[in-house]
């Protein structure tokens, strides 16, 4: 069992995390998520935190059940990782986490209905995320480029929503302050719920 600074730090580094999820204008509400491409390489790309959890060490994002990031993730033996950065106090947190897809249940079609229209137009396209396309465009049908449409009109793109539960397997925490003396450590959870803290060289 961790005790002192190693337990301290491992607290307060979820905690960000928490408030990521819930304040807006926190630096860790927006983070790269990245996956395994099949060719080997490796892809990037800026989400929401939309919820983080200390007890079950996890966070959620949103995504459209057709972007390639969800058969990446599920052709990698549902692995990811994640990179949260605070830039005014230097802090960086990276995190391998195992995904669980979340998709067509209960738990997202109530996600869903929290949505506001604008955010409910990302799962709107015609065309998965990523197609390709003959001219510069939104991907969205007409009437859904208009800006009068209501609630009831995206009700239907509920079926291209899906909630990732990222489960966090190692967390590796820098502190680059220079002023405060630079810092880093390593987490990790195995099976049983246990936590292994290691101080590491920054």
């Amino acid at each position: 069992m961790m005790t002192g600074k190693l337990r301290d730090l491992h607290q307060a580094l979820w905690h960000r995390l928490v408030n990521g999820g819930t304040q807006k204008g926190d630096p860790f509400h927006n983070f790269v998520l990245g996956s395994m491409r099949n060719d080997g390489n490796c892809a990037l790309r800026t989400v929401v935190l939309r919820k983080a959890s200390i007890e079950s060490r996890s966070f959620t994002c949103f995504t459209d059940i057709r972007s390639p990031k969800v058969a990446e993730i599920w052709s990698n033996k549902q692995r990811l990782s994640a990179l949260f950065y605070d830039p005014e106090n230097k802090i960086q947190v990276r995190i391998l986490a195992k995904a669980e897809v979340h998709y067509s249940s209960e738990w997202t079609r109530a996600a869903f209905a929290n949505l506001n229209i604008a955010s409910r137009k990302n799962y709107a396209t015609i065309a998965p995320p990523g197609s390709a396309i003959n001219t510069r465009s939104n991907g969205l049908s007409n009437p859904f480029k208009r800006e009068e449409i209501v609630v009831q009109d995206t009700e239907q793109f509920v079926k291209h929503f899906a909630v990732l539960e990222c489960k966090a397997f190692e967390v590796d925490y820098l502190n680059l302050n220079g002023e405060q003396g630079q810092e880093r450590a390593r987490f990790n959870y195995n099976e049983h719920g246990e936590i292994e803290g290691t101080w590491l060289v920054p």
